[in-house]
């Protein structure tokens, strides 16, 4: 699957997300939850380095192709570092490359994804 890292993350208003005068990119918040150490990592032979390697791809910015696992994985580990929901719902979406907003025009509802829970 490919992904465009470089997008850079919006406000509920559309606008840019902002840090220190800077758009906050996609590949920005999923190097941080490659390079966060969570409790347990280290009991998990090779996850380091496959960390390390995810991160490496991701920081060179651009379109990647990556495979549907990685990019599970990637969703997890989002979650599981703990950003907001304005961060880890817009890369679930670019993981899953859905394309669009989550909210459609017309009647405001809930993705279906996003009801199950």
């Amino acid at each position: 699957m490919k992904i465009n890292v470089d997008q850079p993350l919006h406000t509920l208003d559309g606008e840019p997300l902002m840090e220190g005068g800077k758009p906050v990119l996609s590949k920005d918040v999923l190097v941080m939850a490659c390079l966060t150490s969570l409790e347990g990592d280290r009991q998990q032979q090779g996850l380091a380095y496959r960390l390390y390697t995810l991160a490496n791809l991701i920081h060179g910015g651009g379109e990647l192709d990556i495979e549907a696992a990685d990019a599970a994985f990637l969703q997890q580990r989002v979650e599981a570092v703990g950003f907001s929901p304005l961060a880890v719902g817009q890369l679930t979406e670019l993981l899953n490359a859905r394309t669009g907003p989550a909210i459609s025009p017309g009647p405001r509802r809930l993705p279906a994804a996003a009801a199950r829970i």
